[in-house]
């Protein structure tokens, strides 16, 4: 911290004297930008609450986290079970086919995320739907 405090003197006063000009004089904010309101978000997309809805996330990152684990385990499970159950080359063209499941989750995940979140928030929302018609009973 004494090292950093002392180059940042250092380098102020070197500004002062004409010897760093350019030092510290990045804007961090545009000139006559100004910050966005929720007001203005919504004059702008029409969306009602969108510093909620921007602020909201519909997926946490742990529940992400579970679903990639969970992709990874089943995808290993059923294909180490196709191999045994079916064997032969049906059992290992299976297997194959298993296996590229989390290549493809996570190329999809990497390109487009918004689809895993999309499709993961579908289920989520079909099973507690399901939850719900059954405590309705």
């Amino acid at each position: 911290d004494a090292l950093s405090e002392a180059f940042v003197s250092t380098m102020a006063s070197l500004k002062a004297s004409g010897a760093a000009p350019r030092w510290s004089s990045t804007q961090l904010a545009a000139e006559g930008a100004e910050a966005p309101t929720e007001a203005r978000v919504r004059a702008a997309t029409g969306i009602d609450g969108a510093k909620d809805l921007l602020a909201r996330e519909e997926v946490g990152n742990d529940e992400l986290f579970q679903l990639t684990a969970g992709v990874f385990v089943l995808s290993a499970v059923l294909a180490i079970a196709s191999g045994v159950v079916i064997g032969g080359n049906v059992g290992a063209t299976f297997t194959y086919l298993f296996a590229v499941l989390p290549i493809v989750f996570l190329g999809v995940g990497s390109s487009s995320p918004g689809i895993i979140v999309a499709l993961y928030a579908l289920v989520r929302g079909a099973a507690a739907d399901a939850a719900d018609a059954g405590r309705r009973r």
